[in-house]
């Protein structure tokens, strides 16, 4: 929506609301954090924060 601010939630802490697992990772530590989730032997959430992309309508069209 234009003009509204939408934060993502911790995906980490909904996960162990829900009895699973959280985990936060970054892009580079994906690897340990893998590693944790399957020594945690239960459901796990691993969240890996990505660049704020801009909305669709800042992409220029295609030029033809």
């Amino acid at each position: 929506m234009i003009g509204t601010e939408l934060p993502n939630p911790s995906f980490r802490r909904i996960a162990e609301v829900f009895g699973a697992k959280g985990v936060r990772a970054e892009p580079t530590d994906l690897r340990e954090a893998v590693q944790t989730a399957l020594e945690a032997r239960r459901p796990t959430v691993i969240e890996v924060p990505i660049p704020t992309l801009p909305p669709p309508f800042q992409i220029p069209p295609p030029t033809v």
